[in-house]
């Protein structure tokens, strides 16, 4: 008797492990997101620890989570040999996957590297790049596309040499016809003559028709994974159509 509820609770254990595995449908690893896209990995950044700054520091120049971005910065270069990248842009396949983040200390490790670089604040529904750099959002991307303020105006220095700001702006009602829009795709390409990089931190593809909006416009895309968080379905959905 003893042996059977023995065995009946192994196989049982078994059974709950194989169905929560079906049922957990988060991506795990790399191999299993290169796997679903069929694209390279750009960079791992690990884990921060919650008492580590999560946005690199003024002087910041040797730390793990600054090597890390500079072989994503690397890493970048490398895949476009036979062509320049100016605009990058990036998204998430859901939102609080890290996207916003990435972005601030993408554009901080590019400016490290002696280059112009702006970070401009795509997400006219979520907004949350201003916090990464201390910065106000009343006047930005909006106003310089609806002509209520300049460029000058609208971009602000940030506390790291080389990298300037640009806000959402006024939140719109309408973002992405706003985005389509021929001022902003003007301003987009001023921007890219104004900088060597230009960083277009995205909504997350739940937003989709903003994020493909933006897809037209950019010379790459950087999609950032969480793993134990993102869903493989939302990768799927978010890589397929913005290669469409």
């Amino acid at each position: 008797s003893a042996v059977f509820f023995l065995l009946f609770g192994v196989l049982f254990g078994i059974g709950l492990a194989f169905i929560a595995e079906k049922l957990d449908t988060r991506i795990h690893d790399q191999e299993s997101a290169e796997k679903v896209t069929g694209l390279v990995t750009m960079g791992i950044i690990h884990e921060i620890d919650e008492d580590d700054p999560k946005v690199i520091e003024i002087d910041d120049q040797k730390s793990q989570l600054v090597e890390r971005f500079r072989v994503l910065r690397n890493n970048i270069s490398f895949s476009a040999l036979d062509r320049q990248i100016r605009s990058i842009a990036i998204t998430s396949a859901a939102p609080a996957e890290g996207k916003s983040t990435s972005s601030t200390n993408l554009g901080i490790v590019m400016a490290m590297d002696g280059k112009r670089v702006i970070i401009v604040d795509c997400d006219l529904h979520r907004p949350s790049q201003h916090n990464q750099l201390n910065a106000s959002r009343e006047v930005g991307l909006t106003n310089v596309i609806m002509g209520s303020a300049s460029i000058q105006e609208a971009v602000v220095a940030t506390q790291y040499a080389g990298l300037d700001f640009l806000s959402t702006g006024i939140l719109p009602s309408n973002p992405s016809e706003v985005l389509n829009s021929q001022p902003a795709r003007k301003l987009f390409a001023e921007l890219s003559e104004m900088y060597d990089i230009v960083i277009l931190d995205c909504p997350p593809c739940v937003k989709l028709s903003d994020v493909q909006i933006i897809s037209t416009i950019v010379d790459g895309m950087l999609i950032v994974v969480s793993t134990n968080k993102t869903s493989r379905e939302g990768l799927v959905y978010s890589y397929r159509a913005l290669t469409q």
